[in-house]
């Protein structure tokens, strides 16, 4: 710490300073690291898990959603940078945490989930300060048409038949 005065005083000085004196003192503090990234979801509250459903025939290029991480430390031990970890060939991790899909999805679909984990650091100057944390991502895949199941829409959860209805007769259509 420097402390400095209007006025230059002797340091070998022993004289006595009577009255009210000004000092005015400049604190220069340094913000070490002492914080981790902290993953957060779309409302800005701390996660470690993100889910996002897509269907099987999403474009190379598409934006499939995206991770943040905060970091309440200055500089540029406050910036953030991700890295997938077991992330596979068919997704891309930007730099900004977008995800996105690096290849087409194998047609018909034979996963119907993926997850791997992003880890997030900080960019200290001195490197074997870096703090990090992790959040799991999953992605649901929606097989679509083309898929092992059927997703049946509009179905009615109760139909009521008469007995006198005649056999053999359409009772309902289902839409799949």
């Amino acid at each position: 710490m420097t402390v400095t005065t209007k006025q230059k005083i002797d340091a070998s000085t022993t004289e006595v300073l009577s009255g009210p004196t000004e000092v005015a003192v400049a604190i220069r503090l340094r913000d070490v690291n002492d914080n981790a990234p902290v993953f957060v979801d779309s409302n800005g509250n701390r996660t470690n898990r993100y889910h996002f459903e897509i269907s099987n025939e999403v474009a190379q290029g598409q934006l499939i959603g995206r991770v943040a991480a905060l970091d309440m430390d200055r500089g540029d031990a406050g910036k953030v940078e991700y890295v997938g970890i077991n992330i596979t060939e068919f997704f891309k991790l930007e730099e900004d945490g977008s995800i996105t899909i690096a290849k087409a999805l194998p047609r018909p679909s034979t996963v119907l989930a993926y997850s791997f984990v992003i880890e997030a650091r900080d960019l200290p100057a001195n490197r074997s300060e870096q703090r990090h944390s992790m959040a799991n991502v999953d992605i649901a895949i929606d097989p679509g048409t083309d898929g092992r199941l059927p997703r049946f829409n509009n179905l009615p959860k109760t139909v009521a038949v008469s007995e006198s209805f005649p056999r053999l007769s359409l009772v309902f259509t289902v839409d799949a």
